[in-house]
């Protein structure tokens, strides 16, 4: 996915908090790769005009975690930002690959209602029977300090 976000943009920020993974990508063309916590970003207010995620919030422990981490998104967008992404459903094959790691599945008809609680607007949600696809903006008038809090 790296070279695809690569040939659309001028600069691409990679953050995940494995070691393994950020190795990984460092033989992709990342602008700038971060080793991190998606629901503590290490990036100032605004700083970035879309945010993509990759199969990644089922990784996220808990659903106070993952709203922590739509908080963190919304916070670290421009004003008209896009929030993107993909992640998987709910099944016990998933489940069962899984097994030994963290595994918390958001409902995809919980999503958007989700992304829409911590401020999001023009939220949409496709729902395929593995996966679901979600693009929310962040509103132009949005003043940070109205986001709910952790």
């Amino acid at each position: 996915m790296m070279p695809l976000l690569k040939s659309r943009t001028n600069r691409v920020t990679a953050i995940d908090n494995d070691a393994l993974a950020i190795a990984g990508l460092r033989r992709q063309p990342a602008s700038c790769l971060v080793r991190g916590d998606a629901i503590d970003l290490p990036f100032a207010t605004g700083s970035f005009s879309a945010v993509v995620g990759f199969t990644m919030l089922h990784h996220i422990p808990t659903t106070v975690l993952q709203q922590r981490l739509f908080r963190e998104v919304l916070r670290t967008l421009r004003p008209g930002g896009l929030f993107v992404g993909i992640d998987v459903r709910f099944s016990f094959a998933v489940w069962l690959f899984h097994l030994g790691d963290t595994y918390c599945a958001m409902p995809a008809d919980q999503a958007g209602a989700r992304l829409a609680s911590v401020g999001f607007e023009d939220v949409t949600i496709d729902r395929q029977p593995r996966v679901f696809r979600f693009r929310a903006r962040r509103p132009k008038t949005l003043r940070m300090a109205h986001v709910p809090p952790a």
